[in-house]
């Protein structure tokens, strides 16, 4: 068997294998590549490797598709990495599950699926935090970051709603645009909360009164008929029964008029 070699350096152009020039390793100034079928698959120019790019513009420069078996992880930090298994990618950092996204007979994006103390931000362009979820407290912020508060939801115009141990606020502060309406299925102001002028409206947007019922009638479900004229009552109570209409006209005050039929 004949081997050669040679010591020391020794200066080439390029290498083509035999019979096929569409194969070979190209040398230049600073740059070799490997070229398969006429095309360079491999580069290193300067300290830049490059795949599918000449030019590489990075350490490594990929110019097309990648394919990952399952890990991408951060050099030293053998907890933190990308993960991919057949229809699922994960996302850990320090070890903790931060984002998995599944595909499987319930598709689904999860956010902190060990459930650790993650909480989940959403920064508008002013640093605030337009969405802010506090794992710890299991309390959701929108546009919002006091952490006493369980929702709030923040308007041009103040804290619109707000949702917190006590109950739901809306227009908490009384500013003067932050008007309530509820609509059905054929009107636009069923009810309708008029901020600026203290009045409320049903199936009206202009009521006119503290309360305004743009409608034939009212109903009072129930007949209740007091005691005496003295029962206990609070002045602009209103009762009713078969024969009368009470009328309380000062604590503990009624008076009554008679109904008849026609």
């Amino acid at each position: 068997m004949t081997y050669k070699y040679s010591v020391g350096r020794r200066g080439f152009g390029d290498i083509d294998y035999e019979g096929d020039d569409n194969t070979q390793i190209d040398f230049d100034v600073d740059f070799v590549a490997l070229v398969t079928n006429g095309v360079q698959v491999l580069s290193v120019s300067g300290s830049r490797a490059g795949i599918g790019t000449a030019t590489p513009d990075y350490t490594l420069d990929v110019a097309g598709t990648v394919g990952i078996d399952e890990y991408i992880y951060h050099n030293g930090d053998d907890d933190t990495f990308i993960r991919f298994q057949p229809d699922e990618i994960n996302i850990k950092a320090g070890d903790i599950n931060f984002i998995s996204i599944t595909e499987d007979t319930q598709d689904k994006i999860v956010f902190n699926d060990g459930a650790n103390d993650v909480d989940f931000i959403v920064r508008s362009p002013n640093e605030s935090k337009a969405l802010y979820l506090n794992a710890a407290n299991e309390v959701l912020h929108i546009n919002h970051g006091d952490s006493n508060f369980q929702t709030k939801i923040h308007s041009t115009n103040g804290n619109a709603l707000e949702v917190n141990n006590s109950g739901v606020i809306i227009n908490e502060g009384g500013y003067v645009a932050n008007d309530f309406r509820v609509e059905s299925t054929s009107n636009t102001h069923m009810l309708f909360v008029d901020a600026g002028t203290e009045k409320i409206g049903i199936k009206t947007n202009q009521p006119e009164i503290a309360l305004d019922i743009n409608d034939i009638a009212i109903r009072i479900r129930n007949d209740s008929t007091p005691s005496s004229a003295s029962d206990f009552g609070m002045k602009g109570e209103i009762r009713w029964d078969t024969n009368y209409i009470y009328i309380c006209v000062a604590t503990d005050t009624w008076k009554r008029t008679a109904v008849s039929s026609w």
